[in-house]
């Protein structure tokens, strides 16, 4: 796996390590790595509401950094998909959508989203990133919080299919 260049530069050691370790590679993120995602319907996101979510997530991409986790060995499989938009300078929103691979692995997928958000961060220098995330969803929810997001707001009745969500923050430390 040395062949392939992380987005992140040489700085991020700790990620490179433990994406080594799993087989698994982090990379700017490419239209055609939805192509090889299987959508998590039971994580909540917008993937299970949205019947078009490609070409949604294709144009968040293109408002600020997004990276694709690939699963290697095989046949190359997207584990996950991360961005964040930027609305001003300094704050963003993130977005973040596991496939069903993330499961196979929930602890390390985890680490490797908090070091990838935490590059969000850095790379966009952002002192605020804020996300949505469905507040029934007690998973997701969880995720946000494990990544060191905090819940701000609930906004009732927000999302396409007419759920709560709770406006979730996280600041740079």
């Amino acid at each position: 796996m040395s062949n392939i260049v992380s987005p992140f530069g040489d700085h991020c050691q700790e990620l490179k390590r433990l994406m080594d370790k799993n087989s698994m590679v982090c990379v700017p993120f490419s239209g055609w790595h939805l192509s090889m995602f299987d959508v998590d319907e039971a994580s909540g996101g917008l993937g299970s509401v949205i019947a078009d979510y490609e070409t949604y997530i294709n144009l968040q991409s293109q408002f600020g950094p997004a990276f694709s986790v690939l699963a290697l060995g095989g046949e190359v499989q997207t584990v996950g998909v991360f961005g964040a938009v930027q609305l001003w300078p300094g704050v963003a929103e993130a977005w973040a959508m596991p496939g069903t691979l993330a499961r196979e692995k929930p602890v390390s997928f985890v680490r490797a989203s908090r070091l990838i958000l935490d590059e969000l961060v850095r790379i966009g220098r952002y002192k605020r990133l804020q996300a949505y995330v469905r507040s029934d969803h007690v998973s997701s929810v969880q995720f946000a919080k494990v990544c060191y997001f905090v819940p701000e707001a609930t906004l009732s009745r927000f999302g396409p299919e007419g759920a709560d969500y709770t406006l979730m923050v996280r600041f740079k430390e």
